[in-house]
């Protein structure tokens, strides 16, 4: 008498352990101001919604928000209370943020805080992006759960500058409404809607006599000059970049505002 073979016993596999998402707790003050700097650089065609979006980065103790319409590209840093957990990034809708911004500017006036919470999502360009984001304001009584626009962004950090580049200072004021027809701090020349600086003299660190000129739209004026008034210094800080010799890089003005505020911004004409 045979007997047949038992069937092969099977096991499923264990259920995934999913990540332990990381609670990060930030000033209110702080992170309003870093996001409204920031806002006035996203763009507002919604056919193209990671420009629509402010890009969240969060690494190391670090929250760094970017945002960029394609003309003018803006970063800002804020301190936060973890410096463990795994890195993350989360692409926020404008409208969102703005509405983060003035939730955050209410706690603000208390002194309070706003934490974020990330559900850890996909890794996309070695990187790991977060699916949501639920940010609580408890002194508001608000809780917002914010779902990602998208997993890409701009490869953005090889276009600002370092602290020690940046060299011509000029008055917001003057580039947000010009008073003269000459900013008296950098020598800019307003013709119209477009301001206009002599290009950087690479070689004694400032602007050089007339061989070449660098113009920029009012718009991206305005926006840095929005950007000053969420930093909360009235002086922005120039640099302006000339071609390489390789001409793949774009002529560029890189920006300074108070201490972690920097943006680029392209001419008018190239």
């Amino acid at each position: 008498m045979t007997h047949p073979d038992p069937p092969a016993m099977t096991h499923p596999d264990p259920p995934a352990v999913p990540v332990a998402a990381t609670a990060l707790t930030v000033g209110a003050g702080d992170l309003a101001s870093v996001l409204a700097s920031v806002l006035p650089h996203t763009s507002r065609d919604r056919a193209l919604p990671h420009l629509c979006s402010v890009l969240l980065e969060v690494e190391r103790g670090t929250l760094t928000a970017v945002a960029t319409n394609g003309y003018t590209l803006a970063t800002d840093t804020v301190s936060t209370s973890s410096r463990t957990g795994e890195p993350f990034r989360f692409l926020v809708d404008c409208d969102d943020a703005a509405q983060v911004v003035r939730t955050a500017k209410l706690a603000a006036k208390h002194s309070g805080n706003v934490t974020l919470t990330p559900e850890p999502g996909a890794t996309y360009g070695g990187a790991r992006w977060a699916e949501t984001l639920t940010v609580s304001v408890p002194l508001a009584g608000v809780t917002l759960g914010l779902l990602t626009t998208g997993y890409d962004f701009p490869d953005w950090r090889g276009f600002l500058p370092e602290d020690t580049d940046v060299q011509s200072p000029t008055a917001a004021r003057c580039v947000a409404r010009p008073t003269t027809d000459r900013c008296a701090l950098c020598g800019a020349v307003w013709v119209g809607n477009e301001a206009t600086w002599p290009e950087h003299d690479e070689r004694t660190g400032g602007p050089s006599l007339p061989g070449g000129q660098f113009a920029v739209s009012a718009k991206w004026l305005k926006a840095l000059a929005e950007s000053a008034r969420a930093v909360g210094d009235d002086v922005v800080h120039w640099q302006y970049t000339g071609w390489s010799e390789s001409r793949e890089a774009p002529r560029l003005a890189r920006v300074r505002i108070g201490e972690t505020f920097r943006a680029a911004v392209m001419p008018v004409k190239a």
